[in-house]
């Protein structure tokens, strides 16, 4: 099933490569460099899914799972950081995010053992 990604990153080339792994795949992807961005992009399509980071420009990923979650959107959201810690993890899932990622990860498909 294809799906609509939405991606929201201040680093450019983070980005870019997230939405090219994505569409390779066969989803629908589109980014955002900015909480105002993405605020824009919410209002106007409907995601499955919003992969962003929590830490951007002009404020912070957990804004963007509060507006999805008091939207009442269906967005599956996950919240990547490379600044990882107990209370943004206890705060994301609190909001309603449904994961939590640590930059770097890679892209490469995992073998299963």
């Amino acid at each position: 099933m294809t799906e609509r990604i939405l991606v929201v990153d201040d680093e450019t080339g983070l980005r870019r490569n997230i939405i090219c792994f994505l569409e390779r795949r066969g989803h629908q992807v589109v980014g955002a460099g900015s909480v105002h961005q993405a605020r824009n992009i919410l209002e106007q399509v409907i995601v499955d899914v919003m992969l962003t980071d929590l830490k951007l420009g002009d404020g912070d990923g957990i804004k963007l799972v509060n507006l999805v979650r008091e939207r009442g959107l269906n967005t599956t959201v996950l919240l990547m950081t490379a600044y990882a810690s107990v209370e943004s993890v206890i705060e994301t899932f609190r909001c309603g995010a449904c994961d939590y990622l640590i930059k770097p990860f890679s892209l490469q498909k995992r073998e299963k053992r």
